[in-house]
């Protein structure tokens, strides 16, 4: 490896912000490339985006009023996913947090003298230490991952040592603010990883004053909602629903950090960086190097690098692999949605029923006052009371005739019966897979 290109390195990866060292042209390079590669990503999950959006509904039992087959219908949500996912986190947790052991290390090769055994015993308390000490909300992010894998199929941890609080730090992150290829293999062949995320704007202006970030203008863009980016609805819907209130003065501005490869020291091979965003304004406000020097290997004949281990801030919490071999996996969303619709179109037509039978209707003919004006209508009754009735037949039963309704079908019935139990089998068999 030539003496400028270990030079260069070592200098981004001790830079807090390798922007200082990059022209405005070269930045500006990188921008267009985090947008449309971004979008390029974006555009390749957008069927898993449609399905993450249904599910999220489903499960989240949304209400939502009916018309049809008549104005107030019924619109129940059966629980099915949201069971199954509760059943699946209250089995996992308990397994996997028992007391403060949750790290545990392995002696491979011979220990004699039990030196390995000891060292090992050290690190495992001291890394339990971390998790439960010093990460305040480890343990909360951890239950978070166990329900959420079982909703989506997937679900992210992001670890990294955090300047400003000076320890570790690992959050959940929703896959729907995960950007990746759909078609990637795994993390580590992922061309590149988009965390989108808010900050509000004096945490911005914290980051710029201890200079992690450059200075640039977000207070003129911040009251600005980007439709594309707001993902906390579906795409037809984001231009409407929006996080943002414009009238707040403190309402959080969008980043992509993007986790890719550049070739910043011009030797024809790409390293690994961490490039931030600000979304609106489409600035460059942070690059930092995502390799230690260590990471590099150099081809000791040729002395020229081969390769760079990047560092790997992202875990990728996998519920079941998706048959079509996305990277983002399958849950009970996805598993258990058109069982779930088909349970919830049984029970609300069977309702529909029942609510038609109870209400009746019917026809009177004309020479039976009752109703209001004396031309029919509805007639409210209390409780033991009776209505006067003027009647020119001998018989009020030959002048009133119910309107014929259908009665819920025990067919229905036994097939709603075979769904639940097809359901509850699936949801077992899969939490076994899992």
């Amino acid at each position: 490896m030539a003496e400028n290109d270990k030079t260069t390195l070592e200098k981004y990866v001790n830079s807090q912000n390798i922007t200082e060292f990059l022209d405005t042209t070269k930045l500006n390079e990188i921008s267009q490339w985090v947008s449309d590669e971004y979008s390029v990503d974006l555009q390749s999950r957008e069927d898993w985006e449609k399905e993450y959006y249904k599910g999220k509904k489903l499960a989240l039992m949304v209400e939502e009023a009916k018309t049809f087959p008549f104005e107030g219908a019924s619109n129940v949500k059966f629980p099915l996913i949201i069971q199954a996912v509760l059943n699946f986190s209250a089995r996992a947790y308990p397994n996997l947090i028992k007391n403060r052991d949750v790290v545990k290390c392995k002696v491979i090769g011979e220990d004699p003298e039990g030196e390995k055994k000891a060292r090992g015993i050290r690190i495992a308390e001291h890394m339990n230490y971390q998790l439960f000490d010093q990460i305040d909300d480890w343990e909360e992010n951890t239950d978070k991952v166990l329900s959420c894998i079982a909703l989506y199929g997937v679900y992210f941890k992001k670890t990294w040592f955090s300047f400003e609080k000076r320890i570790n730090v690992s959050k959940a992150i929703d896959p729907i603010r995960v950007v990746i290829n759909y078609h990637a293999k795994s993390l580590e062949d992922a061309p590149r990883i988009t965390h989108v995320y808010t900050l509000l704007p004096n945490e911005i202006e914290e980051r710029i004053r201890s200079g992690m970030f450059v200075k640039f203008d977000y207070e003129s863009t911040k009251q600005e909602v980007d439709d594309e980016v707001n993902l906390d609805y579906p795409k037809d819907d984001r231009g409407y629903k929006r996080a943002n209130n414009p009238n707040d003065l403190d309402s959080p501005v969008t980043f992509l950090e993007q986790h890719r490869w550049l070739d910043l020291d011009n030797d024809g091979y790409k390293e690994p960086y961490v490039v931030t965003m600000h979304h609106a304004t489409k600035e460059i406000v942070r690059i930092v190097a995502r390799f230690d020097i260590d990471g590099i290997k150099v081809n000791p004949d040729t002395n020229e690098i081969m390769k760079i281990e990047p560092v790997q801030y992202f875990t990728r919490f996998i519920f079941l692999q998706a048959l079509d071999g996305g990277i983002y996996g399958m849950g009970f969303s996805k598993l258990l949605y058109h069982m779930n619709e088909i349970i919830n179109t049984s029970v609300n037509q069977m309702f529909d029923a029942s609510t038609d039978q109870i209400t009746g209707g019917g026809f009177i003919t004309q020479g039976v006052e009752v109703g209001k004006g004396h031309e029919g209508g509805r007639i409210y009754f209390k409780f033991g009371e009776y209505k006067m009735v003027k009647s020119k037949g001998d018989d009020l039963r030959k002048n009133i005739l119910p309107r014929e309704t259908a009665k819920p079908s025990l067919v229905h019935i036994k097939l709603l019966e075979l769904m639940l139990k097809a359901s509850e089998k699936l949801g077992s068999n899969i939490e076994l897979l899992s």
